[in-house]
């Protein structure tokens, strides 16, 4: 079975103990934007309503994991996200009190936007959070969403959302074999006959398409960008 303990929209910040959350100096715990006019209530983070009145009254129940869908309210605060959510997984697995349970997460969709850019860098934050929380792990939602969409903080495939963490528990904590739970991911990169070659993790497979990948960019030393094309190279690599 699994526990719906979900508020649409919160932080990190907001699943964690007035205590915890005290020690960021970012973070007003005395302001009450319920009291404010033309507030977005759904973005009130007090440690009072989401980890005390919506998380606490679990913590007796024996669960097998976690599986956690960040809102787009830590957007511009990917500095901080990491280590936040770091602290947050670390405090959950302690009161729970069952060992280092499993915490599998959702790479935030992609969303076009003024503000774009930071969306990427609170993605760039979430990847990079693997590395620092034990047995966790990600999964990349970048293939999800329609071209139509990406206005929308709120894309509408949430069905494959849950394959994905389906399959990334089926993996990684029942050891099902036979099942593929992480998409490719940079592994080193090779300058050769004037391309640059690509190699990944988790691309034991190859890829569903020989050319035409859309989304490659590359960049000199002056870190200025330029759209690049990209095809696959001896079947598992990609040449940009």
């Amino acid at each position: 079975g699994i526990i719906n303990c979900s508020w649409g929209g919160t932080t990190v910040e907001g699943w964690l103990p007035r205590e915890i959350v005290s020690q960021y100096p970012d973070i007003d715990l005395k302001r009450d934007i319920r009291k404010e006019d033309g507030h977005d209530w759904w973005h009130y983070m007090s440690p009072i309503l989401m980890y005390n009145g919506t998380l606490k009254p679990l913590q007796n129940y024996t669960i097998k994991g976690f599986l956690w869908y960040q809102g787009e309210s830590n957007v511009g605060k990917h500095k901080t996200y990491a280590e936040r959510m770091k602290t947050m997984v670390d405090l959950w697995r302690k009161e729970w009190g069952l060992g280092e349970l499993p915490f599998y997460y959702v790479e935030l969709a992609p969303y076009k936007s003024t503000e774009s850019y930071d969306f990427a860098l609170l993605r760039e934050a979430q990847f990079k959070a693997q590395s620092i929380i034990p047995n966790s792990a990600m999964i990349s939602t970048n293939d999800l969403v329609e071209p139509y969409e990406m206005p929308n903080v709120h894309p509408k495939n949430k069905t494959d959302v849950g394959k994905r963490l389906a399959y990334m528990a089926l993996s990684k904590t029942y050891g099902i074999p036979g099942i593929e739970a992480y998409g490719p991911v940079y592994k080193s990169m090779e300058i050769k006959d004037g391309a640059a070659i690509l190699s990944f993790d988790h691309a034991s497979e190859g890829f569903n398409r020989m050319a035409g990948m859309e989304g490659f960019e590359v960049a000199g030393s002056d870190r200025v960008f330029y759209p690049a094309e990209a095809e696959v190279y001896n079947n598992l690599h990609i040449k940009v």
